[in-house]
């Protein structure tokens, strides 16, 4: 995370740099939803203040507040799944500890532990290419849930040939 930089009456910025799979904080941006780091920012507040209102919020996220609300959606309607989701992101984006359960052969789909449609999978592997190229790449430009219609097939497609 960056640290925030403050001048005398304003905090200029304060964002995950590591991709965090968690209701309050943008996917795609980093960006947090957290008051403090926005209306209620004050300059009384301390680095310490504000790395404990952090913690306390990635312990206890907030989806009726979202930043991310599709992962909102996903925390709130399969929390089981959501967990899955959030600690894979943790392991393949902030060199998390691998569970002993990672260690035997992986059972669970890969697509719903990505967050992603297993239609859209289907989709780019019908074209030739390979079940986990397509995963990492639709992950890694976050084609899930209204952000699909932002992003063109072509794109993928160009991702994919990379």
């Amino acid at each position: 995370m960056s640290s925030p930089i403050h001048t005398s009456l304003t905090l200029i910025a304060f964002l995950s740099v590591s991709k965090v799979y968690h209701p309050n904080i943008s996917s795609a941006s980093g960006a947090i939803c957290l008051d403090i780091l926005k209306d209620a920012w004050s300059p009384v507040l301390t680095l310490k203040s504000t790395l404990i209102s952090l913690q306390s919020l990635l312990c206890s996220p907030e989806p009726n507040d979202p930043q991310d609300a599709e992962v909102a959606k996903h925390y709130t309607t399969s929390r089981a799944s959501f967990n899955e989701t959030a600690r894979y992101w943790t392991q393949a984006y902030a060199g998390g500890p691998k569970s002993s359960a990672s260690s035997a052969p992986v059972t669970k789909d890969e697509v719903a532990i990505a967050g992603l449609e297993k239609a859209h999978v289907d989709q780019f592997e019908a074209l030739g290419f390979e079940r986990s190229k397509v995963i990492d790449v639709l992950r890694r430009l976050n084609y899930r849930g209204s952000n699909v219609a932002n992003i063109s097939e072509d794109r993928i497609v160009e991702a994919l040939l990379k």
